[in-house]
């Protein structure tokens, strides 16, 4: 009975890999932001409707109804940081940071930057 209790309460495979590869989550689907706060502002609506794929080769596309943008990705230390260049209309270029990876999961990544006193942070959700 004990080992019943213990065998439901596993982590994330994301969480208990030492050997995680953000390549691996971030191209195994596609993502929308369901949070993103800029630390003064709630900027989650702008992204309504847009879906991210990322791909291996370190392109990333943002799509919604009406255009699809072309951007680039690239992860660097060990997984703990996510760079992304993504040209287009607002509320795209929002996204052009260094963000540092502050939690993950099977189907949600928190990110985060610290710049300027103000902490920004977004929720990648798997679609």
């Amino acid at each position: 009975m004990v080992v019943v209790a213990f065998s439901s309460c596993k982590k994330s495979a994301t969480d208990t890999n030492p050997n995680f590869s953000l390549t691996e989550l971030l191209t195994s689907g596609p993502w929308e932001i369901t949070y993103f706060n800029d630390g003064t502002n709630d900027r989650a609506s702008n992204f309504s409707g847009y879906t991210f794929t990322f791909l291996s080769s370190g392109k990333m596309y943002a799509a919604n109804t009406t255009e699809t943008v072309t951007g680039a990705w690239t992860n660097e230390n060990s997984a703990s940081q996510l760079n992304i260049t993504i040209a287009g209309n607002s509320p795209l270029p929002y996204l052009n940071k260094s963000w540092i990876i502050s939690s993950t999961a099977n189907s949600t990544i928190i990110l985060q930057d610290d710049n300027s006193g103000n902490i920004s942070e977004i929720h990648l959700v798997k679609k």
